[in-house]
């Protein structure tokens, strides 16, 4: 007589009904508040299910949800961490997530996202959550956070430094490690923004000396010290092409800056390096000739050496005439052509406010359709300004559904 033996596979309607029966199960615990049960059976089908890669990704997704609604702090943490062995990303949303009533304390996630990322060698998963709080919360969030987003993309890209065999700092767009270049530019994203509220002195002390020069230059610019910055453009970076745009967002943002000189001065200035045949002088003129409306002619002469020839300096001082000429003309007229407009202005604003308005019992706000009985109101001025396109209607604290626009008031009554 032969005998055997087999594995008897589950039929896929019994694995159907079983998954349908914990579920109901794990809302049944989650009505009564009973959430560690609910986790404890949502955890043990999610290590049932580990070989199966459909049916896993569903019960973390499961328990993605049913995580980012509880308010359970300390649940929370223990059972997020088996999510974090599946899949970091899903993970993630468990502590951002803005269903639940109650947010989590930030300081103790960060604590968590260490501890789990040290185990999992994902790096930037603590950049990844630090970047949608502040994102989400940047008004207010800690200036604390903000320093660890700093610190963090430091220590990430310095990892990244380690394993290269490339050991001369370069500038971003010369990067050849594409994941050093990707942190570098969300570094410098963060840094020039304006939502940023990091400590620029602070994050300066720590910054690594001798790497991440385009990011330190950044932290000089936001403490105003233009003249570091723009030496570590001219000479260490040894890009003027970046120096110019350094000083073009400076002088777009800074009222009456003087970038430029500074831009001029660093040129000028010889590293303890250069050797003794090297020269700045023309580099410095062409680009006092390429930036002459944006120079003070005083302070930029003052920098050049006296033994500097004119004839050197005729293109510079023929721009620099041309345009002193060009303004002396041009201002008189400018000011006389404001002189006028205000005159227009104050004409047109003395038309309205002498116009008055009669009042019947048949008038009707053209907003809310109301009457406007003795209530103070305003009269909106149709585009003709002849009268034909008026509107009355009432302020906006006595008009429930007035639309958003702009009133020219006229509170007269015949």
């Amino acid at each position: 007589m032969w005998s055997c033996t087999c594995d008897v596979l589950e039929p896929h309607s019994l694995q159907k009904e079983k998954i349908a029966k914990n579920v109901n199960t794990t809302h049944r615990y989650a009505s009564c508040n009973m959430h560690r049960k609910a986790l404890n059976l949502l955890s043990n089908r999610l290590e049932d299910e580990r070989g199966d890669n459909a049916d896993c990704r569903k019960f973390v997704i499961r328990m993605v949800d049913y995580l980012s609604r509880l308010n359970d702090e300390n649940l929370v943490y223990e059972f997020s961490r088996p999510i974090f062995n599946v899949d970091c990303n899903l993970a993630l949303r468990v502590f951002t997530s803005t269903k639940r009533t109650v947010q989590l304390d930030p300081r103790r996630v960060l604590a968590h996202l260490k501890s789990c990322s040290a185990g999992l060698h994902e790096d930037t998963l603590v950049i990844s959550y630090l970047e949608c709080m502040i994102e989400t919360n940047e008004k207010s969030l800690d200036v604390e956070f903000h320093n660890e987003l700093v610190h963090q993309y430091v220590d990430v890209t310095e990892k990244y430094y380690n394993v290269s065999s490339s050991k001369t700092e370069v500038s971003i767009d010369r990067e050849t490690s594409g994941r050093r270049k990707s942190l570098r530019t969300r570094l410098m994203n963060f840094l020039s923004s304006e939502n940023a509220r990091y400590d620029a002195k602070q994050m300066l002390e720590e910054f690594p000396p001798t790497r991440l020069l385009e990011e330190r230059a950044l932290l000089l610019r936001r403490l105003g010290l233009h003249d570091r910055a723009l030496h570590i453009y001219v000479h260490k970076l040894k890009s003027l092409k970046l120096a110019e745009v350094y000083c073009d967002q400076v002088y777009e943002t800074e009222t009456h800056s003087d970038v430029y000189v500074a831009f001029i001065r660093a040129c000028l200035r010889k590293p303890p390096d250069a050797s003794d045949e090297e020269s700045n002088e023309k580099r410095a003129i062409d680009l006092m000739c390429k930036y002459h409306d944006r120079i003070n002619p005083v302070k930029v002469l003052s920098l050049l050496p006296l033994t500097t020839p004119v004839s050197d300096l005729s293109k510079y001082l023929k721009l620099t005439f041309s345009r002193q000429e060009h303004n002396r003309r041009t201002f008189p007229i400018e000011r006389e052509l404001r002189k006028l407009e205000c005159l227009r202005l104050e004409n047109d604003l003395s038309k309205l406010t002498s116009r008055s308005v009669k009042l019947t019992s048949k008038d009707k706000c053209s907003n809310c359709g109301k009457s406007i009985d003795d209530v103070s109101f305003s009269l909106m001025v149709g585009d003709d300004g002849d009268g034909d396109g008026d509107k009355i209607v009432h302020f906006r604290e006595e008009c429930d559904g007035g639309d958003d626009v702009d009133e020219k008031e006229d509170n007269t009554t015949d």
